[in-house]
């Protein structure tokens, strides 16, 4: 289902909650006292707005909801005023607590969202990985299901509704059988977003879009194979055109339609989003340094905006025929070092291919890590939204990525 597509929005400033002021995160637990010098001193642990970190250093002093751990954390890249990228140190006494940030003209106090248990450091992500198998190719001729939509729906489990700061959100919960066999160990986590057609049916995508690809195809996760090779929890939350799941407005992404200008704060769907991911890394045996994101067209456009917007947050991302946003907020996924695996249809003018060509160039011209795969004679359509989870050395290439920065 394509995307609503020219919805002119104002251009918003990239300061994440304003300079000097204080700024709050999504969760009351754990406070941060900054000082220091520079721009701007913004949470970056919190969900705010993506912006270009500032300059400066600062010395923290956390302390978290779970954990106990005294060292020096490196603090994550702060999100806020523009300006070079700055670094923080702090002694922290709990990994659950925020973590630095830069510093701002005056002393200020930040509250830190609660974190997800775990000890030791955090360190931002320095160079890239090795690329993966990206080229330009024909789509995957062979799309067939290896496990059906009956067999892999029975291996979810629908939870009840998620209830967020602001909104409601259905999901599917997808659990390794691996987690209760090794009680102490932890796995990765995959988050699915789905496409403009998931809002129109019950169950969302977990019957069309990528999920029947990405689950079911030969190359399919829940294949009896990558199931063992594989173990991983996937989230795939179903956001309701009823429940004011619209384009342009309140999809995924907190604006619609190409060069989307990323709003200071998430759509009611997309921060549900996040904080259903953050609940699901404190509440399961996650590790919170492995957690993956992908998502098809209004799921890509997502994908892209939840990476600008937390690229402390995932380790790896994979869109697909999603508008991205305007270039200016790819800055934070550059300047992260987040590995990005984009996925485009040569013939893709719904959500044109040109601009999901311009945002790779964009963040590999800013020292980031992103490559593209073009399908050449494709569309938007099944033979672009199945063909990535086909692919050769996927999954084996995202389960490497790991990400020493994630908030824990």
């Amino acid at each position: 289902m394509p995307q609503s597509r020219y919805f002119p929005l104002s251009v918003i400033f990239w300061l994440a909650w304003g300079c000097g002021n204080n700024s709050n995160g999504n969760a009351t637990v754990g406070t941060t006292n900054t000082n220091g010098t520079g721009a701007n001193t913004t949470n970056a642990a919190a969900s705010t707005m993506a912006g270009p970190t500032s300059g400066g250093t600062s010395t923290s002093t956390s302390t978290g909801a779970t954990g106990s751990s005294n060292g020096t954390a490196a603090g994550a890249t702060n999100v806020g005023a523009g300006g070079a990228s700055g670094t923080s140190t702090g002694d922290s006494s709990s990994t659950g607590g925020a973590t630095g940030g830069t510093g701002g003209d005056s002393s200020q106090s930040t509250t830190g969202q609660a974190g997800t248990g775990g000890t030791g450091s955090s360190m931002p992500r320095t160079e890239c990985p090795m690329a993966p198998p990206a080229m330009a190719k024909d789509p995957a001729a062979d799309r067939s299901l290896a496990v059906s939509k009956d067999e892999y729906a029975q291996m979810l489990t629908k939870e009840a509704p998620f209830q967020g700061t602001r909104g409601q959100l259905p999901w599917h919960l997808y659990t390794p059988p691996q987690a209760a066999e090794n009680p102490g160990e932890r796995f990765p986590l995959l988050v699915v977003l789905h496409g403009g057609y998931g809002r129109e049916v019950t169950d969302g995508n977990i019957m069309v879009d990528v999920a029947q690809y990405l689950l079911g195809s030969q190359n399919g996760l829940l294949t009896e194979a990558n199931r063992a090779a594989y173990p991983t929890y996937i989230v795939l939350p179903h956001c309701r055109v009823e429940e004011g799941c619209n384009f342009g407005s309140n999809e995924w992404a907190s604006a619609g339609g190409a060069h989307y200008q990323i709003q200071q704060e998430p759509s009611v769907a997309g921060g549900t989003a996040l904080e259903l991911v953050e609940h699901v890394i404190s509440t399961y045996a996650v590790d919170p340094t492995r957690v993956y994101l992908t998502g098809n067209s209004m799921g890509g456009g997502g994908t892209w905006e939840f990476a600008s917007r937390r690229p402390e947050l995932f380790a790896a991302a994979l869109p697909v025929s999603g508008h991205p946003p305007a270039l200016e907020f790819l800055t934070p996924i550059a300047q992260a070092k987040l590995p990005v695996w984009a996925f485009g249809a040569q013939n893709d003018n719904t959500n044109p291919y040109a601009d999901t060509v311009e945002a790779i160039d964009t963040i590999a011209a800013a020292g980031g890590c992103a490559w593209l795969t073009t399908y050449n004679g494709a569309g938007h359509d099944d033979a672009l939204w199945s063909s990535p989870y086909l692919e050769p050395g996927l999954w084996s290439w995202l389960f490497a990525q790991s990400n020493s920065s994630a908030p824990r």
